[in-house]
């Protein structure tokens, strides 16, 4: 689970990468080094294998505009403010209702992968 979740964010994250950007991507030239960190890394914490991660890797790219998008804010609202607009009691509900429907299926993925608890909440 913890495997397909990690394909599908790499997946989105290129999807997101490429599309709809007026520069042409370009690859993240990383250092050997900080190659292999990030390999460490996310073999140790994420159960992936080197190769899953090394094709990944060849697979990425570096767009700025991308990274100017993700770490300026796209208004001036504080985290307060999204949370009164989003974290509403009919919201609450509709999740606790999904993790309850699906409560089996995260259970499993819990007992095979055995997600950090801040990964994956099952508090339902």
């Amino acid at each position: 689970m913890t495997r397909i979740l990690y394909r599908l964010s790499l997946l989105c994250l290129m999807t997101l990468v490429n599309a709809g950007c007026a520069e042409q991507p370009r690859p993240l030239n990383l250092t050997p080094e900080q190659q292999a960190s990030f390999i460490q890394q996310a073999t140790s914490q994420e159960k992936l294998t080197v190769s899953d991660v090394k094709q990944a890797l060849s697979k990425a790219t570096y767009q700025p505009s991308i990274i100017n998008k993700m770490t300026k804010p796209a208004e001036g609202k504080s985290y307060g403010d999204y949370r009164k607009l989003l974290l509403t009691q009919k919201r609450i509900d509709l999740g606790k209702a999904f993790m309850k429907e699906h409560s089996f299926a995260f259970n499993e993925a819990k007992r095979k992968y055995s997600p950090r608890n801040d990964r994956i909440y099952f508090g339902y």
